[in-house]
């Protein structure tokens, strides 16, 4: 086996098959965990391929297919195997150790199982990634004696299988489609924007709608990039409810959701299935036939989202869709938002932090333009811990000398003087303690870090 070895992977396939792993997790950024695997099982797929048509190459060109036909079948079946089986576990193993090469990236956790629950699915669709394609391209280049043949009907058959026509006619029958392997069940995700006003959310909002154009930087959305050519492909993916929508105030909701659907190309009998199920969602049906100017500012808003969800997007962008509600309409909309982030992403903008403790998985703060912040709201609490403290005082003035050293988040009184919440570094040298802190603290610890 060790001879096997020494022959089937020389130094330089040892040499280029790492360099590509790391070349791959360079140029290649990935968000989530499970885009990891997305990104390295086909091309090391690919990799597999190429390398045993190279050890097949190499004996020929030396001649030494001669020397071997002289040997017994059962030998030369001995050779194949052990030959097969350490470059699948060398590949499997590559593989395997380049996951963590991508988590430079940062990747987050989306979905109901843990992280190393992910990587086990992993590994396990890895061997037997690495294991099919080694073997294809091992039977196809001795069926026909030629590397060239073994790895070009490799990198046809990889093609179509990983292709979006693989996906969608092959269905269930692609086992390489990332449908087929979702063994977690649905993603539900939605992405917090949060920053004070003026930050910009309004702006990156309209220019991911793609109603501003980018003066700078690249914006990619499944695949497509945006610029103009685009922007009609990109469009049939996105609904966005902006912080302002005027309906028109003389005409019905019903009225006003099939005239939006007529806009955006909606066959009639599917505009009406879609809008009565969503009336009914919202808890709109009894409402359908009110006029637009008759409806409080909350049925205006649910109005709005589901014209936003007419063409069924697979991105939907809210800004602020909260603000200036009232408590209960406020809870109504963010319920909404996690029932319809149904295998679909929300990018939820405000800033009411509270509407983002509520519902979202990972969020990103701005702040004059700029990102200051972006991970999952566990990750942004932890970063926070230890540096919120509430420190007791017994009169204003103590407070007001307090707060010309310290950033004040809060102060209110009680029966023995005053509460005060500081952010500091460390334990202040007063009578103070920590608390469990709310995502508002941890705001607010980002923002004036920054």
């Amino acid at each position: 086996m060790k001879l096997e070895f020494k022959i089937c992977l020389p130094a330089y396939k040892l040499v280029y098959s790492i360099l590509f792993m790391i070349f791959l997790s360079l140029v290649r950024g990935v968000t989530t965990y499970d885009e990891i695997g997305i990104t390295i099982e086909p091309y090391l797929g690919i990799l597999a391929a190429i390398f045993c048509a190279d050890t097949y190459m190499c004996e020929w060109n030396a001649k030494r297919d001669e020397f071997f036909s002289l040997i017994s079948i059962r030998n030369r079946k001995k050779v194949i195997y052990r030959r097969l089986t350490l470059q699948v576990f060398y590949l499997w193993s590559i593989g395997a150790a380049g996951y963590f090469l991508f988590f430079w990236h940062r990747p987050v956790n989306f979905r109901n199982i843990s992280i190393w629950q992910e990587y086990g699915w992993f590994l396990f669709v890895l061997f037997w990634n690495v294991v099919f394609w080694s073997t294809f391209s091992m039977t196809v280049t001795n069926l026909f004696r030629n590397h060239i043949v073994g790895i070009g009907s490799s990198i046809v058959l990889w093609v179509v299988l990983y292709s979006k026509w693989g996906a969608q006619y092959l269905g269930n029958y692609n086992l390489f489609s990332y449908v087929f392997r979702d063994l977690s069940g649905s993603i539900k995700w939605i992405y917090g924007l949060l920053g004070e006003n003026g930050a910009g959310k309004t702006t990156l909002m309209r220019v991911l709608t793609t109603l501003l154009k980018p003066t700078a930087g690249t914006i990619t959305i499944d695949g497509l990039l945006y610029k103009e050519n685009n922007y009609s492909e990109i469009q049939k993916k996105i609904g966005y409810l902006p912080q302002e929508l005027n309906l028109y105030p003389n005409l019905t909701v019903q009225e006003s959701l099939m005239y939006m659907g007529q806009l955006s190309n909606i066959p009639k009998n599917i505009c009406r299935d879609r809008i009565n199920f969503y009336l009914d969602k919202t808890r709109l049906k009894d409402h359908q036939n009110k006029k637009n100017k008759q409806l409080s500012g909350g049925m205006k808003r649910r109005v709005g989202l589901i014209q936003a969800l007419l063409t069924e997007p697979d991105f939907l962008i809210v800004d602020e869709p909260t603000t200036g509600l009232d408590p209960e309409e406020r809870v109504r909309i963010r319920n909404l938002l996690v029932d319809f982030s149904e295998r679909r992403t929300v990018l939820f903008s405000t800033h009411v932090v509270e509407d983002l403790a509520a519902t979202c998985n990972q969020l990103s703060i701005m702040k004059k333009g700029s990102f200051i912040y972006s991970g999952t709201v566990r990750e942004l609490l932890d970063e926070a811990k230890g540096h919120i403290w509430i420190c007791h005082v017994n009169d204003e003035k103590e407070a007001k000398d307090l707060e010309k050293a310290y950033h004040i988040l809060s102060k209110h009184h009680d029966r023995d003087g005053m509460q005060v919440k500081i952010i500091s570094k460390s334990k202040p040298n007063i009578n103070c303690f920590s608390r469990n802190i709310s995502l508002e603290d941890a705001y607010m610890y980002i923002s004036n870090k920054s």
